[in-house]
């Protein structure tokens, strides 16, 4: 046997007779990376996986931040000086702009809500100092009028005068309503209410037709005693504001 251990090594690595043990190492590195190649280990099919998640991650984002800037352009910011405190964020519904409509009224004409305010007192268990007895007193809303009679106590608070009054009012069948409050600070209620503490009110929905009310002492003092007192008519523009509505859609 005259060929070698060494040529038949040769011979495996396809290596011609006398070459060196370099180009065999390189003949064999070259033979694996095909070999890896061969099988999809290497790097390239890596890649193209990353590529793939990159390609799908960005489509996603495009999608989303088209979206948000539809959005966007839907919103209606605030265009006048206002404070952030009170500040609403206003979302136009293309749906719904023909259910929406408002009416301003002429400088110096709008109708209050309020019709009435009594005087205030600093606690509803504090003495009314209104003499007992019986008092009526007649309300009128357009041409319809009623005669109401209450009777105070002897030794009445002023919560109970002003419950006495506002049950009677509720409980006819004009759509004036009466209510006790509390304004803590003046004007908080109306514009034209400057006293403070617990107070009787008689307003008007504004839905109403008849908003013209008046309210008269028939028998005794007792709407004087209450201080009751017309509410101005506004003397100065409306202030400038945003509204938050909601409209309701029926299918």
């Amino acid at each position: 046997m005259a060929t070698g251990i060494s040529d038949i090594y040769l011979t495996g690595l396809r290596l011609p007779r006398g070459a060196d043990a370099d180009a065999a190492k390189v003949g064999e590195s070259t033979r694996v990376q095909s070999a890896v190649r061969a099988t999809g280990l290497g790097g390239g099919s890596t890649r193209l996986a990353h590529h793939r998640i990159t390609d799908a991650l960005a489509q996603s984002l495009t999608r989303r931040l088209t979206e948000f800037g539809a959005v966007l352009d839907r919103f209606s910011w605030p265009s006048e000086t206002w404070p952030w405190s009170r500040a609403r964020l206003v979302v136009r519904d293309q749906e719904t702009e023909k259910s929406l409509s408002a009416d301003t009224a002429p400088a110096y004409t709008a109708v209050p809500f309020y019709k009435y305010f009594s005087k205030g007192g600093a606690t509803l268990t504090q003495a009314s100092g209104i003499a007992a007895g019986d008092y009526s007193f007649r309300v009128t809303q357009g041409n319809v009028s009623r005669t109401l009679t209450v009777g105070v106590a002897e030794g009445d608070s002023w919560g109970d005068v002003l419950t006495t009054v506002k049950n009677a009012v509720n409980a006819t069948d004009l759509s004036v309503r009466a209510d006790i409050q509390r304004q803590q600070a003046p004007f908080t209620l109306d514009p034209s209410l400057a006293t403070t503490g617990y107070v009787l009110s008689l307003s008007v929905n504004p839905s109403r037709e008849d908003q013209e009310v008046t309210v008269t002492d028939t028998s005794g003092h007792l709407m004087s005693e209450l201080g009751l007192t017309r509410s101005a008519l506004a003397n100065l523009p409306a202030e400038t504001g945003l509204t938050r509505i909601a409209v309701l859609r029926a299918s």
